[in-house]
C-alpha cells in the first residue's frame, strides 16, 4: 500500500501560517467584479428560464398540479415573510422580492445547494451584507465626462474604459482622453 506524502516540491505560492505550521490554500475564489456580478446574473437568467420552461411544461401536462404547487410556493413565502416580520417588525416589504436582491441570492444559493435555511437568518445574513457592502463601498463620483459642466482635465486608463460611446463622441472629452493617453506611459 502506498505512503500518503506531501510533496514539498512548487509550493512557493503557498503560505504557512499559524502556530503548527499548517499549509494555508490560495485563495481560488474569483473576485467579485462586474464580469462575475455579469456571469452569475446570466446563470441565474438561464436557471430561472429552463425552470420556467419545466414549469410551463408541467402546468400543460397537468394544470392540478401546477396550481397546488403555486399554492404550496404562495404559502411558503406568505409564512416566511411572516417569520421575518416577527423577528424584524421594522421590516414592511409585501412580499419576499422586496426584500432585496441579496436575501434572494442567500434564499436561492441554500436552496441550490439542498439544504432549507430559515428565512429569518437569511434575511439578518443579507442585512449584515448589506450594511458591510455599503460601509465598504466609496461613493460613487459619477461618470467620467458626464453632467454638472464639470471640466475633466485628466482621465486615467480605468476612467476611460467606463466612458461610453457617446461620451467618446464629445470632441472635448475625446481631446483629452487623448492628451491623457500620452501621459500614462510617463511616471
Amino acid at each position: 500500500m502506498a505512503e500518503n506524502t506531501v510533496s514539498t516540491e512548487n509550493t512557493s505560492n503557498l503560505n504557512t501560517s499559524g502556530e503548527n505550521g499548517e499549509v494555508a490554500r490560495p485563495d481560488t475564489s474569483p473576485a467579485q467584479t462586474p464580469e462575475t456580478d455579469a456571469a452569475f446574473a446570466r446563470v441565474r437568467r438561464e436557471a430561472e428560464a429552463k425552470a420556467r420552461a419545466k414549469f410551463e411544461a408541467e402546468k400543460a401536462a397537468s394544470p392540478e398540479i401546477a396550481l397546488a404547487r403555486g399554492i404550496i410556493a404562495d404559502s411558503v413565502f406568505r409564512r416566511d415573510l411572516e417569520a421575518i416580520r416577527a423577528a424584524h417588525p421594522e421590516v414592511e416589504a409585501k412580499d419576499l422580492t422586496a426584500l432585496g436582491e441579496s436575501f434572494l441570492r442567500i434564499m436561492a444559493a441554500a436552496e441550490g445547494a439542498g439544504f432549507a435555511l430559515d428565512p429569518v437568518l437569511g434575511y439578518e445574513a443579507a442585512a449584515a451584507y448589506d450594511a458591510k457592502l455599503a460601509h465598504e463601498m466609496p461613493p460613487s463620483m459619477g461618470s467620467a465626462g458626464a453632467g454638472d459642466n464639470v471640466e475633466h482635465g485628466f482621465y486615467s486608463a480605468e476612467e476611460v474604459d467606463r466612458l461610453t460611446d457617446a461620451e467618446l463622441s464629445d470632441p472635448r472629452v475625446f481631446r483629452r482622453v487623448r492628451e491623457s493617453m500620452a501621459k500614462w506611459g510617463r511616471g
